[in-house]
């Protein structure tokens, strides 16, 4: 594997939770919504109109809560590395403590387990590395990438939302209908089966799954948007 393609390939995995969350909420909130309400209107325009609001004010939304919630996050694990730093400081005896039950929990033999103690607490960073692992599972993160998880997700959902809308630009409600859903249905499909060049499934039963679950939850919006156009008389 060359060293470009195994930098794309961590850089996917990195932030595949925001690309398939983004894309898959997108396609599912967007069809669901416009379906309902073209089946209530049967007036394009409006159908075109509530699925641009949808994607752009969405998007947005999710793009900022995504940063922020990371932010957030962030901020904790920060905290908890404070606190961790000054434990080590002050009581080195109490975390070397720790990493003795902590090898003994993974027996260890007794004639290992100080060695390795002793030389973690000859390296104060490795120390606390090593404390931030094992005691609060903590691995930490670039503060840049809080910014980078927003924009992944604000990305993946603003692209999603055009496939369910695309149909309703050029044919009228009743022909785009059925287009747009099955548009929707094979991006779920395709979406599942890439996800399977990172976890080593089956491609086709994550692409059915994906598309099986999400089409579900589409079915619940389309129901919400009938509702919705029957309330306001559109």
């Amino acid at each position: 594997m060359s060293d470009k393609t195994k930098n794309w390939r961590d850089r996917v995995i990195r932030y595949i939770r925001e690309l398939i969350f983004g894309f898959e909420d997108s396609l599912v909130s967007t069809l669901g919504a416009i379906t309902g309400i073209a089946g209530g209107s049967q007036d394009s325009s409006i159908v075109i109109l509530a699925g641009m609001v949808i994607i752009f004010v969405e998007s947005i939304s999710m793009g900022a809560g995504t940063y922020l919630s990371s932010k957030s996050e962030r901020e904790v694990v920060e905290e908890t590395i404070r606190r961790e730093k000054q434990t080590v400081k002050h009581d080195i005896e109490g975390e070397k403590q720790e990493i003795r039950e902590y090898l003994e929990a993974r027996r260890f033999k007794s004639e290992e387990i100080e060695p390795i103690v002793e030389r973690l607490a000859s390296d104060r960073g490795l120390l606390l590395e090593e404390m931030l692992l094992h005691e609060h599972n903590i691995i930490q993160e670039p503060r840049a990438r809080s910014v980078k998880r927003g924009l992944v997700m604000w990305g993946s959902y603003f692209v999603g939302g055009f496939f369910p809308v695309l149909p309703y630009l050029f044919l009228s409600v009743r022909s785009a209908f059925l287009p747009s859903i099955l548009a929707t249905l094979i991006v779920l499909f395709l979406l599942g089966a890439f996800k399977t060049k990172f976890t080593g499934k089956s491609w086709y039963k994550s692409g059915f799954e994906m598309a099986v679950i999400s089409l579900s939850a589409a079915g619940v919006g389309y129901v919400v948007g009938r509702i919705v156009a029957m309330s306001f008389g559109i």
